[in-house]
């Protein structure tokens, strides 16, 4: 996987190899946000439930990109692209349609969570398909990840809104 720092939140991005994991980082990290390990991630549980990811030191800013190479990302975006640790808070997982149709729900209505180190870490999972802005579906998921840490549901609003407006009749709630 990689593990960024995409709007100040540690973000792993998983997936099967050749999904674009790499390309998505790329994006990601040309939007602001941050580099802090490629193909390696070191997890640590450093409190009852807090965990934080680095990167081994010699692969420290490095960004293997098929098609490209290795890129220095230090070197190419400047040391603000770059980050040395961060707290894992949400993994996101890509798949190919196949696979979200045979094992995930459309609509989840709690958040999915995944056992890291024995802590259970908020997940999405994303499709990836030509001509979705995954960069742009990832900073979303972390919006609304921020969002449920805060304790505002969305989804549970919409299922209100519409028990409210089938209880009245209309489709105004």
């Amino acid at each position: 996987g990689v593990f960024l720092d995409v709007l100040e939140m540690g973000v792993l991005v998983t997936g099967a190899s050749a999904i674009g994991k790499s390309e998505l980082a790329l994006e990601l990290i040309s939007r602001g946000n941050g580099l802090i390990a490629d193909d390696i991630v070191e997890i640590y549980r450093i409190s009852p439930d807090t965990l934080e990811g680095r990167c081994p030191a010699v692969l420290r800013d490095f960004l293997e990109v098929r098609g490209i190479g290795i890129l220095n990302i230090r070197t190419i975006f400047g040391e603000t692209a770059v980050r040395r640790k961060m707290r894992l808070k949400l993994v996101v997982h890509l798949v190919r349609r196949e696979t979200l149709e045979r094992e995930y729900e459309r609509l989840p209505y709690e958040p999915l969570t995944i056992d890291v180190l024995g802590i259970p870490v908020r997940k999405v999972v994303i499709q990836v398909d030509a001509g979705r802005n995954l960069a742009v579906l990832v900073e979303a998921a972390v919006r609304n990840t921020v969002l449920q840490l805060r304790g505002i549901d969305t989804y549970q609003e919409f299922v209100q809104r519409h028990q409210k407006a089938l209880e009245n009749g209309s489709e105004e709630a």
